[in-house]
């Protein structure tokens, strides 16, 4: 049975569904429309509003109803292993791709993914926070590099200086389950494995100019390096697959969601964002069915999320960066901003959040 999230989330700021009751659609892309280009005249972009988890836990979810959660770009790359109790995503041959996302956006907000990446030269398993306007945050996990975890950003579709390639060591390999995730405020961008924040990105260190300010889907990927690929990224991604030994297969067992909603304080109808060729900054980003405004929000306290934490810390203290530099992984202090501070808001962990809905399997 399809749920419809925003008749029946309980608390105006929160709400879990698990997937055992969560609809799917098959659709061969996403809309190509870019809000912020002259005439696109795009349609807004649907909030999750609160927080959601997916719990790819049964099979009995995956239902094909009109109304929908997910975009599958090719349904037969995507599939439950009952056994395992997951969702996995495969490729069999050169020229394929796995791709699953959500229909709704987050503006602002914390996501986490727990997974086992694809093992293989040439094979990448993708985390990826995207926007139509072309503004990505990735997680990129290479089968080729089994004990790395690597951090991509990308402004406007290109990848930004010093923040590209970012490559953490790990002390288990990819192919086990680990938690990956990102918070992203307009103010810092977190990334963390495992509930360790392994690096922190702050305005300042990424121009204002060049920040994710536009609302974000939710996706996952499994690509591979091809043929006619430029021989750069042959070699990042340790050579051309192998694919006698095919399928390459990754499994997701659980993803979080927690949308803040550009600062909405009381939410009173279904969430929309909506910007156009006018958008300069996040503060342009009109939000559909809010009552609060982001201006009279104040910094909320609480912890957010609710994944549990793994038992086993895997993280290393040093830190390498594409250019091989070695930090100590802590969150370094931002240079001086050059673009002055317009009163912007400092997004916190929790927006606030409050009771949780649990949608149960119908």
């Amino acid at each position: 049975m399809a749920v419809d999230y925003f008749d029946t989330m309980y608390s105006p700021y929160l709400f879990v569904a698990l997937c055992a009751s969560c609809a799917w659609a098959v659709d061969e892309d996403r809309s190509q429309c870019d809000p912020t280009r002259k005439d696109e005249h795009c349609p807004p972009d649907p909030g999750f509003a609160g927080a959601v988890a997916f719990d790819f836990s049964s099979s009995s979810s995956w239902d094909n109803s009109p109304d929908n959660t997910w975009v599958i770009k090719d349904e037969d790359l995507v599939k439950f292993h009952d056994d395992d109790k997951a969702l996995e995503i495969k490729v069999e041959k050169e020229g394929q791709e796995a791709w699953v996302s959500s229909r709704q956006y987050l503006f602002f907000g914390k996501v986490t993914f727990e997974v086992e990446a694809a093992a293989g030269q040439g094979i990448v398993t993708a985390l990826v926070l995207k926007s139509d306007s072309g503004d990505e945050i990735d997680w990129e996990l290479l089968g080729a590099s089994d004990k790395e975890a690597q951090t991509n950003y990308f402004h406007d579709g290109d990848a930004v200086p010093n923040t590209y390639n970012t490559t953490y060591a790990m002390n288990t390999t990819i192919t086990d389950t680990h938690v990956y995730g990102i918070e992203w405020t307009d103010e810092t961008l977190v990334f963390s494995i495992d509930d360790v924040d392994v690096k922190t990105w702050r305005v300042g260190q990424i121009p204002r100019s060049k920040w994710p300010q536009t609302p974000m889907f939710v996706a996952l990927r499994l690509w591979t390096i091809t043929s006619s690929d430029d021989p750069g990224l042959v070699t990042w991604g340790g050579g051309q697959p192998s694919w006698d030994s095919a399928p390459f297969t990754a499994t997701i067992h659980r993803v979080e969601i927690e949308d803040y909603a550009g600062g909405c304080r009381e939410i009173e109808n279904r969430v929309e964002y909506f910007y156009d060729e006018h958008f300069r900054a996040w503060e342009d980003v009109q939000v559909s069915g809010c009552k609060g405004k982001p201006a009279d929000m104040l910094t909320p306290s609480v912890p957010s999320g609710t994944m549990p934490p793994m038992s086993d810390r895997w993280y290393e203290s040093s830190t390498t960066t594409a250019s091989g530099d070695e930090s100590t992984g802590e969150p370094e202090a931002p240079p001086k901003d050059e673009d002055p501070d317009d009163g912007s808001l400092m997004l916190g962990a929790s927006m606030g959040l409050a009771i949780l809905a649990v949608v149960a399997a119908l």
